[in-house]
């Protein structure tokens, strides 16, 4: 059981500690896959809140849940700017191991 473990040094990326250990424990790496993915921060929460004020308003009330949806993610991705090739790549093949 995970919780009667001696200590671990630990001074690693959390994620990649749950990553190695999957196997070991698959319950407890599933969550910290969950826990560790939310943002520390409510900034981007908010961002989109203000986003969607911004775009759904009196004279724009017959937009669809769809349309909404895709025009909010095309905005953010617009902010975030491209991918760099070498990050998209790591990226790719660690959510491909998960």
């Amino acid at each position: 059981m995970w919780i009667s473990q001696s200590a671990e040094k630990f001074d690693s990326d959390p994620l990649q500690w749950f990553f190695s250990k999957q196997h070991q424990y698959p319950r407890i790496a599933g969550m910290a896959r969950d826990f560790l993915a939310i943002p520390a921060s409510s900034v981007p929460s908010e961002r989109v809140f203000s986003i969607g004020g911004n775009l759904i308003t009196a004279k724009r009330t017959r937009l669809g849940d769809k349309t909404i949806e895709a025009s909010m993610c095309l905005k953010s991705w617009g902010w975030a700017g491209p991918v760099p090739e070498e990050q998209n790549d790591s990226d790719t093949e660690e959510a491909a191991a998960w």
